[in-house]
Order: structure tokens, then C-alpha cells, then sequence
């Protein structure tokens, strides 16, 4: 008899992954900065290995975080743990099918 064919583990993929999601995540800033007029800048950074996007020449931007820290309003700032909120609340209310009649 013959014994049955092993097949190969899968390639690991995370870095092909992780170039097209920082391709996305980019092209998404320019397609923010060309419709509504929005200075875009991105940083991504993994393994010690710096991607980043700008979508102005100007070089007094991006505002390094000392200046920011003096501006009015106040920067609006988002971590891991504002996003992991949002995923417990309920996406929908929801309304029970009886309809209230007036008389």
C-alpha cells in the first residue's frame, strides 16, 4: 500500500498581509486628503521598519506632539482601548414590532 501524502504546511503570509493593509490604510489617507481637503499623515512601524505617508510637501507638518499639546481644541487622540469600547456596544436598537394606536 501506499502511504498517503503529507501535505505542506501553509506559508506564512503576514508580511505579504501586512503590505497590503499598509498599501490600503495609505491610499485610504490620499483618498481622505484629495475629498475633503484633509492634511494625512500616516505612520506605521513593525518589526523596526518605518512605512509612512504624507499628503502635503509642507514641511512644518506634521505639528510634532509639544505644539499639540498647546493648540485649541485639543487633539482628538484614539488608542487600542477606544476601539476595543466600541465593540460592546450593541450596533442596533432595536424596536419590538407592536405599534402604539391612539384613540
Amino acid at each position: 500500500m501506499t502511504e498517503p501524502i503529507n501535505p505542506s504546511p501553509k506559508r506564512n503570509r503576514t508580511n505579504e498581509n501586512f503590505l497590503r493593509a499598509t498599501k490600503n490604510i495609505m491610499h485610504r489617507g490620499d483618498e481622505m486628503s484629495r475629498r475633503y481637503g484633509a492634511d494625512i499623515y500616516i505612520v506605521l512601524r513593525c518589526k523596526g521598519r518605518y512605512y509612512n505617508y504624507c499628503s502635503t510637501q509642507d514641511t512644518s507638518f506634521p505639528t510634532p506632539p509639544i505644539e499639540l499639546e498647546k493648540t485649541y481644541p485639543l487633539p482628538v487622540r484614539r488608542t487600542p482601548a477606544s476601539f476595543e469600547r466600541q465593540k460592546y456596544r450593541p450596533s442596533k436598537i432595536e424596536v419590538s414590532d407592536k405599534t402604539a394606536t391612539t384613540t
